[in-house]
């Protein structure tokens, strides 16, 4: 409601300087016209209103209706402002005016049958998905790398930068892994 004020706002004085009065708001203005009303006009307890509506609060405000119905009644006056002179020749109403765009989409909600085709369809994605691997154990990563290095010797033209390269990660994993290490326990050696 603030920003549609100050929309009339800008007919009346569009009326006043005898500039032609347009019903619709172009894209930028419109957008200009709702930082203002957010900047200027919004106030802490505009913010508990739009809570309170959308179901997010139960606190009461005696004082709300109070407020919407003074922006109402100004809007209204404004309106016959607009309205009587004239300019407006399209039959446009305050209606018009007050409620363009609650018509818009604004948020959709997935219907059930909706939600249960994405359940059914992610279900069978997961069938075709690779199970999450194990860790690799200590001894097989360590025969990794030597597998990998041992197909490096084998191929022509391998740089010994990939080598010297291999040799630092197993080194790493190496000083990781013993950092790390703990006592076995006896039914790890019966896996």
């Amino acid at each position: 409601m603030r920003y549609r004020k100050r929309i009339l706002k800008e007919m009346i004085s569009a009326i006043e300087k005898n500039e032609t009065v347009q019903k619709n708001t172009d894209l930028r203005k419109a957008i200009a016209e709702l930082y203002k009303a957010w900047k200027f006009d919004a106030t802490a307890k505009t913010i508990r209103n739009c809570f309170k509506r959308g179901g997010f609060s139960n606190q009461t405000d005696d004082s709300d209706s109070d407020d919407e119905d003074a922006i109402m009644a100004d809007l209204k006056e404004k309106w016959k402002t607009v309205e009587g002179n004239g300019r407006i020749t399209d039959d446009a109403t305050l209606s018009d005016i007050l409620e363009v765009g609650t018509e818009l989409l604004t948020a959709s909600y997935p219907t059930g049958e909706e939600i249960l085709k994405s359940l059914m369809d992610n279900n069978r994605g997961q069938e075709n998905e690779d199970v999450l691997q194990p860790k690799p154990h200590r001894t097989e990563m360590l025969q990794s790398f030597e597998t990998i290095k041992r197909g490096f010797q084998m191929e022509e033209n391998v740089p010994d930068s990939i080598f010297s390269s291999l040799i630092k990660c197993e080194n790493f994993y190496e000083n990781l892994t013993s950092r790390n290490a703990k006592q076995c326990k006896t039914t790890e050696f019966f896996k």
